[in-house]
C-alpha cells in the first residue's frame, strides 16, 4: 500500500514540474532604437572672408546742395569677426575694411571715397544651415574731392543671411546702408546703399 502512495505521490510531484516547465515565456517589448537628432550648425567661432557690393542708391549733401552719387558704384571688402551660438541665437562682432572701392560723386568722378571700415554688432538666428542677422555699428571713411582727404564718420545698419556650405564654409549676402559725415571744412555728408555678396571661413 505504502508503494502506491509513493509511487502516486511522484507521479504527482513530476506532473507538476512538467506542467510549471511548460508555461509560455514572457513577451518582451521591441526595443526602439532613439531617432538621431541633428544638431545643427555651431556658429560659434571666429571667421574671416572677403565680399564684393554695389552701390543701389546714393547721394551726397553740401552746404551748396545736394548731388547723387554713382548708382553703379562697387566695392570689394575683407572682414573678419567672431560669433558665439547660444543655440537659436547668435551674437557676434565683426570688422570689415574696403579692399576697392568705386563709390564717386556723378557730377565729379574725381570725387571718390577711398576707404570705408565698418565696425558693427551681429544678432542673428538660425533657420536650418542659415544664418539670418542684423548688423549695425560705426563707419568711418576717406573721401577725395579732387586733391586732399576728407574723412567721414557715421554709422551702418543692414540685414543679412549666410548659408553654411560645410562646417568651415559659408556663403551669404547682405543689404548694408551708411550714413557718415563732416562737419569740418565745410558741412558734408552722404548717404548711400549697397548690396554684396559674402564668402568665408570659419575655425
Amino acid at each position: 500500500m505504502k508503494f502506491f502512495a509513493t509511487t502516486a505521490l511522484a507521479t504527482l510531484l513530476l506532473a507538476g514540474a512538467a506542467t510549471a516547465g511548460s508555461l509560455d515565456p514572457v513577451v518582451q517589448d521591441p526595443v526602439i532604437a532613439p531617432v538621431p537628432v541633428d544638431p545643427g550648425v555651431d556658429w560659434t567661432g571666429v571667421y574671416f572672408g572677403a565680399s564684393y557690393g554695389l552701390v543701389v542708391d546714393g547721394d551726397m549733401f553740401d552746404i551748396g546742395g545736394p548731388w547723387a552719387l554713382n548708382n553703379n558704384g562697387s566695392l570689394g571688402s575683407g572682414f573678419l569677426g567672431y560669433r558665439h551660438d547660444f543655440g537659436d541665437f547668435v551674437l557676434g562682432a565683426e570688422v570689415s575694411s574696403t579692399l576697392m572701392v568705386d563709390v564717386f560723386q556723378a557730377a565729379f568722378p574725381t570725387w571718390e571715397f577711398t576707404r570705408l571700415t565698418d565696425i558693427r554688432a551681429t544678432a542673428g538666428y538660425e533657420v536650418g544651415p542659415a544664418l539670418v542677422y542684423a548688423a549695425g555699428g560705426y563707419t568711418t571713411s576717406a573721401f577725395t574731392p579732387g586733391a586732399g582727404s576728407l574723412t567721414y564718420d557715421g554709422w551702418n545698419a543692414g540685414v543679412g543671411v549666410d548659408f553654411a556650405l560645410t562646417d568651415n564654409f559659408f556663403i551669404g549676402g547682405e543689404y548694408i546702408y551708411r550714413s557718415i559725415s563732416r562737419t569740418t571744412n565745410r558741412n558734408w555728408t552722404a548717404d548711400f546703399s549697397t548690396i554684396q555678396v559674402r564668402a568665408g571661413i570659419r575655425f
